[in-house]
Order: C-alpha cells, then sequence, then structure tokens
C-alpha cells in the first residue's frame, strides 16, 4: 500500500488449507494482486490442518479468526475458499454493517449460485464484532459438508442482515481442487449432516469460538503469508458435543 496512503479497515485473510499447494498458489496469486490493487491494509493467515482427522473447513476459520486476533486489532475477516479466483475486481474485500457473502458464478457449485439464499458458501466477510455474536462458525463438520449452510443459519438467527454484490456482479469462478471434502454420499453422513443443520441455533452458545480446541503445530512468516499448522483431536470434539464420526 502507498505510503500515502491508509486504508479505512485492517483485513485478515483466512485461507484454511490441507494438501493443495497448486490451488494455494493460484489463489494466493489472485487474491494478493487484488487487495494490492484496492490498496488495503491486509495480511494473509494460511491455516493448514494436519492429518489424521477429516478436514474441517469452518473450524480452521474459528482458528484464523483467533489466531490472527492475538497478532493484531484487525477490523474485517475475509474467509475465503482454495477454489475460487476472482474475476471482477470491482467487488471491494472489505466488511459491511452486516455479514457480507460475495457471489459464485451460477451452475459452478450445485445449489450454490447467487439466486440460493440460504448458503454461506466460498468468499464470506465478517466484522470482528459480527463473527463473535455468532460465536463463528461450528466445529462439528468434520468430514462433510454443510459447514457454511450452518454459517448462513447462525446469521439469520443472530437477526444480522447479509449482503450480496449485485445480481449482474459475477465475483467468483471456480478452479480445480485436489483437496475436497470427503463426500457425504453414505447415508450415515447424510444424516449427521442433517441433524447437525437441524440444531444449528440451539448449538452456537456452545460450538465454536468459544468451545474450539486445537494444538499449533507451527507458527511460519512466509513471503507472501504467515502460516499456521495446527492439529485437532476430531474424536474429543465430537464426543464433547455428542456427535458421531463420519467413517
Amino acid at each position: 500500500m502507498p505510503g500515502n496512503c491508509r486504508s479505512a479497515q485492517r483485513v485478515a485473510v483466512v485461507l484454511p488449507y490441507r494438501e493443495a499447494q497448486a490451488q494455494l498458489r493460484v489463489v494466493l496469486h489472485n487474491l494478493l494482486t487484488v487487495l494490492h490493487a484496492q490498496m488495503l491494509d491486509f495480511t494473509v493467515f494460511v491455516i493448514e490442518q494436519e492429518r489424521p482427522s477429516q478436514y474441517n473447513r469452518a473450524l480452521l476459520f474459528n482458528v484464523g479468526f483467533l489466531e490472527a486476533s492475538v497478532l493484531r486489532d484487525y477490523d474485517c475477516f475475509l474467509f475465503h475458499d482454495l477454489d475460487l479466483v476472482m474475476v471482477d475486481d470491482r467487488v471491494t474485500l472489505t466488511c459491511g454493517t452486516g455479514p457480507r457473502h460475495l457471489t459464485l458464478e451460477p451452475g459452478l457449485r450445485p445449489g450454490y449460485g447467487p439466486e440460493n439464499a440460504n448458503m454461506f458458501a466460498g468468499v464470506a466477510l465478517f466484522t470482528r464484532d459480527q463473527y463473535i455474536r455468532i460465536n463463528g462458525a461450528s466445529n462439528l463438520f468434520f468430514g462433510i459438508d454443510g459447514g457454511e449452510d450452518d454459517l448462513w443459519r447462525r446469521v439469520h438467527h443472530s437477526n444480522m442482515m447479509m449482503s450480496r454484490v449485485a445480481g449482474s456482479v459475477v465475483a467468483y469462478s471456480q478452479v480445480r481442487h485436489s483437496e475436497q471434502l470427503e463426500e457425504d454420499k453414505d447415508k450415515v453422513a447424510r444424516k449427521l449432516r442433517k441433524e447437525l443443520l437441524r440444531r444449528s441455533a440451539e448449538r452456537i452458545p456452545e460450538d465454536g469460538l468459544t468451545s474450539l480446541t486445537y494444538s499449533k503445530l507451527s507458527h511460519a512468516y512466509t513471503q507472501l503469508a504467515i502460516w499456521i499448522k495446527v492439529a485437532v483431536d476430531q474424536n474429543l470434539i465430537q464426543q464433547v458435543r455428542g456427535v458421531s464420526s463420519v467413517p
């Protein structure tokens, strides 16, 4: 950012990650280009989840929020998937009066087009207070999709107004991702996902930032990002909340 400019917001960019180096390089290059062009005061945090626990993207959002908050008083938190690149930089990467969801090109993810008002998939922006108000994201979606659906339900239950970019503007397009969530094709996974989403609102006080447990394995400063590797005890987290694992 030019020395004579001052960004209105300090932005923490949180990228959940596991075994997707090619996608990370593409997304980082795209994001850094846009963030610099918009002259934002930002830091990128790559939050890597160690195996053997099943991948949990929403939990990594919470880790990124807490780790970033320790380092600096950020105004805005940008939670960004690794399979999306921005195709229209007219969309500013800053927070608003309510949580923001940046739209995805229709058809690239089934059910995730801008016409679907009940999902928070791909790229979301929250102020610190907004994210704390919903107790962050759920920590329980191991190996199954649905964390973004749960996030939307938390926002809705908290009576916050979510905003999206204008329907005529497509902010993002999808790229191939080698590290996908384990598919929830079997009955056990579908049943677990349905049950977790059914109880989204009542779980808010007990499932999220206030209940998050993890072990930080490393914390490295690279040229482009702060890289934090963590391990989570999936069995412990699920047992405490009385949730079964997906095989």
